[in-house]
């Protein structure tokens, strides 16, 4: 892995039969961070931009659930289906 300034190509691909009309492919930093399936991460592993997101989240719901005054169980439900997920 190298950043672009080291290797400032672009890539190209076509698309089915047509070859005349190329789309570019969006280049991103090794150290910049993208969602992959469900996460935050660079190329090289740096997983900073997740654990932000990750607080952001618990201080989002964190308190509000555990200060809530609804049934225990429907606090769970949504620890399960908000939070966790």
């Amino acid at each position: 892995m190298s950043q672009i300034s080291n290797n400032p190509y672009d890539i190209y691909l076509t698309s089915g039969q047509n070859t005349e009309k190329k789309h570019k492919i969006h280049r991103a930093e090794v150290t910049e961070p993208y969602k992959t399936i469900g996460s935050y991460q660079t190329p090289t592993g740096c997983m900073e931009k997740e654990i932000q997101i990750k607080n952001e989240t618990i201080e989002k719901w964190g308190l509000p659930l555990q200060t809530s005054t609804v049934y225990p169980n429907l606090t769970y439900k949504a620890y399960e289906t908000i939070l966790i997920p």
